[in-house]
């Protein structure tokens, strides 16, 4: 299969999905070592009755809601979902327009269409992948999916 390069943009954001899932990870991080609990493959009851719903940690301030977690810290916001195998390692659609419209308020080319469609291009070129797991199907992973899980 002969890939054409990436467009100015489609760089663009691939780049901006791989800060994304950094941030993901480094906040991640540090909610786990404060807390002593990966609260990522953990019940929603057996987290709270270590960390609380809200709070801030080293600077970090979080707020768990439904499959995820809001962070806010100097020079940064992030709204992580967490996959199903409870990886922090993955980015939907609104969640990388969320991430650039919060921390890069000057782009103003990126609307969720395009996003949308720059997304299906990078899965095009393999660069992204989906998988076929239940609940999912609307995350988005760096890298070309092992051959069983493609969706593409």
């Amino acid at each position: 299969m002969f890939l054409m390069p990436l467009s100015e943009k489609e760089a663009q954001l691939l780049s901006y999905v791989k800060q994304y899932m950094q941030h993901a990870e480094a906040c991640c991080a540090v909610l786990r070592a404060a807390s002593g609990l990966d609260f990522t493959r953990v019940s929603r009851f057996e987290r709270l009755a270590v960390l609380p719903q809200k709070g801030k940690v080293q600077g970090l301030t979080y707020a768990f809601h439904g499959i995820g977690c809001f962070f806010k810290r100097k020079g940064l916001i992030i709204d992580v979902d967490f996959d199903m195998t409870g990886g922090c390692n993955a980015v939907d659609e609104l969640r990388i327009w969320l991430f650039v419209q919060d921390n890069y308020p000057k782009e103003t080319y990126w609307t969720q269409q395009s996003i949308a469609d720059s997304m299906s291009r990078l899965v095009q070129q393999r660069l992204l992948h989906q998988v076929a797991r239940e609940h999912d199907e609307h995350f988005y992973y760096l890298g070309a999916a092992p051959d069983s899980e493609n969706r593409s």
